[in-house]
């Protein structure tokens, strides 16, 4: 499962005030180092679902342009065009 940006950032939340809370010094330090390992990973999710709503939105303007497409051909004066139209992704 990947893990999205919102619970990385949840996660570090957790982890700051762990650090915070905690009486011990060594819990302390560990759990800011986790929530900077949270915060990191929260980067890297962020960057990953940039890319993956870039990948949706590409695939979506393939799909029109095919839309548009197959509808020229299907108003062309020439009917021995419109059997050579295939809409992208089919």
């Amino acid at each position: 499962m990947t893990l999205t940006s919102l619970v990385c950032h949840q996660q570090a939340a957790v982890h700051r005030r762990r650090a915070t809370e905690a009486a011990l010094a060594n819990v302390r330090g560990i759990s800011v180092q986790a929530a900077a390992a949270w915060e990191l990973e929260a980067v890297a999710a962020e960057k990953r679902e940039g890319r993956d709503a870039l990948k949706r939105t590409v695939e979506l303007d393939v799909k029109a342009i095919g839309v548009v497409a197959k509808l020229d051909l299907q108003l062309s004066e020439n009917p021995d065009q419109t059997a050579t139209v295939e809409t992208p992704g089919t």
